[in-house]
């Protein structure tokens, strides 16, 4: 009778243990997963360090490619114009952030330098098609980039859409069409988060880039002085076509 008294105390004492190791390890994994951050909730971006020769490419502090202008874009390029007009958009909408640089603009005429995302080589490709347009803008409803074009006091808008990786012209209308509802790309500066402070310092000294830092942009105005590519070394700032104020 002892014996059996003392297997059936062995046996519960084991079922304990084994209760109390399950209930445990639930308890620990479920500690786990509610601390665990999944790879969907992080988000990185992209910023870029505009210097005179070249763009170099961030994301997420990380340099991953440097890019250089085509030479038959130096002679519109505005250095201290372009570091305040970078954006990081989907031009094409593929789903992925490509880049339009604005060069310089005069009387309400945008000049552009453009990378496509390729995700097939990991890398921005400099698309022609878009860095010829001027003063143009994306309709991300209908998935066409449409650029305005002025003949004397007549104004249109050509609008063009993405046909196995080419640009192909769809249609040219009179007005702007509704659904296009954001402003003229390059119109205004782009974020904090956009452009770098160059490498070099004004006294020329070389700043640590392993992680640059990242500009402030300048306060807005509508009338500055000088940095321009007209004749006269000015930019005529005015309203662009889509009313915005731009700087």
């Amino acid at each position: 009778m002892k014996k059996i008294i003392s297997l059936i105390v062995a046996l519960f004492a084991v079922a304990s243990v084994l209760f109390c190791f399950t209930s445990c390890k639930d308890n620990k994994e479920e500690i786990i997963t509610d601390n665990t951050t999944t790879t969907e909730s992080i988000r990185y971006g992209y910023s870029a360090e505009v210097t005179s020769t070249s763009l170099k490419v961030y994301k997420d502090d990380v340099f991953v490619q440097e890019l250089t202008y085509p030479e038959n874009k130096m002679d519109d390029f505005v250095l201290g114009f372009a570091q305040n007009h970078i954006v990081f958009q989907d031009m094409n909408f593929d789903g992925n952030e490509d880049i339009c640089l604005t060069i310089s603009a005069n009387d309400g005429i945008f000049n552009y330098c453009c990378w496509l995302y390729d995700s097939a080589k990991g890398e921005f490709v400099y698309n022609e098609a878009l860095s010829a347009f001027t003063s143009m803008a994306l309709d991300t409803v209908n998935k066409q980039v449409v650029v305005t074009e002025k003949d004397g006091g007549n104004v249109s808008y050509i609008l063009y859409e993405w046909v196995d990786g080419e640009l192909k012209k769809v249609e040219v209308k009179d007005e702007l069409p509704e659904t296009v509802t954001n402003t003229v790309l390059g119109s205004t500066s782009s974020g904090s988060t956009a452009s770098r402070e160059p490498e070099t310092s004004k006294n020329n000294v070389v700043k640590d880039t392993t992680v640059p830092n990242i500009i402030v942009p300048q306060p807005e105005v509508t009338t500055p002085s000088g940095g321009g590519s007209a004749s006269d070394g000015s930019i005529n700032y005015a309203p662009d076509v889509y009313g915005n104020e731009w700087y």
